[in-house]
């Protein structure tokens, strides 16, 4: 049997068992008094981002009067067996895109602990890509950008065209790129 306190405090437990022999029921009775201890109260925020970015995770988690004496993170990352940590406010860097379950248990001096899962959405970042048309000697080649812009439009273009003499850069913003269209 087992029961989930709500509130720290000293409680009276009692147990009751009864048996019947020979048609007659005997009973026993013992009490016993149990102190529930204050437990930690986990909580955390983090900041989503792009895969292969750092996620920064800020831990929120109260003493409830007690001493907070260890934390273990697991990021829910199944790409990577080293997801977890022990620090305070660790950062931590998901190489894919999508919604991790990251967990924290917090542990105080008494012997209690809490936990806390949060989805963490990691975005994909944009990936550069670009053709063109056939480059001839004497003849304008033109650049088709192909890149793929993820989860936000793409605000800026730089692009270095290199013919063996010098090195060009171009750089293309929102609302020229608008402009453009």
């Amino acid at each position: 049997m087992g029961h989930s306190y709500a509130t720290a405090g000293v409680y009276t437990i009692v147990l009751k068992v009864t048996t019947i022999i020979n048609g007659n029921p005997y009973s026993d009775t013992y009490s016993s008094s149990i102190t529930v201890q204050p437990a930690p109260t986990a909580g955390f925020v983090s900041s989503g981002s792009c895969s292969g970015s750092k996620a920064y995770f800020q831990n929120t988690s109260g003493s409830n009067g007690t001493s907070i004496t260890g934390y273990v993170w697991n990021f829910g990352d199944p790409a990577s067996i080293s997801d977890t940590s022990a620090m305070r406010n660790p950062v931590y860097t998901y190489n894919t895109s999508g919604t991790f379950n990251a967990q924290l248990v917090v542990f105080n001096n008494l012997g209690c602990t809490d936990t806390i899962v949060r989805e963490v959405n990691m975005f994909a970042s944009p990936a550069a890509d670009f053709n063109m048309t056939v480059a001839c000697e004497g003849h304008s080649t033109i650049f088709f950008d192909q890149s793929d812009p993820a989860l936000a439009p793409i605000v800026h273009q730089g692009w270095v065209v290199n013919d063996g003499i010098s090195a060009d850069y171009f750089a293309v913003f929102a609302d020229e790129m608008a402009k453009l269209l």
